[in-house]
């Protein structure tokens, strides 16, 4: 029987804990952080980095030829 390898997308949630005086300040700092690996990695605290929750749903699913 085939086996055939299937594509698709998938939206995952990410978070990071931010000190800052202000909000505004808050999402500056937090858009310059690289995200963590997705395994558990404790050289990456949350509050130093985004952490990645594979919550999504697939989606857009294509069949490679």
């Amino acid at each position: 029987m085939p086996v055939f390898e299937i594509a698709g997308k998938i939206t995952v949630s990410c978070t990071t804990k931010v000190t800052a005086p202000t909000r505004e300040k808050a999402l500056e700092i937090a858009a310059t952080r690289e995200c963590a690996p997705i395994q558990i990695d404790p050289s990456y605290p949350e509050n130093s980095a985004w952490h990645l929750d594979t919550d999504g749903t697939p989606y857009d699913l294509i069949v490679d030829k």
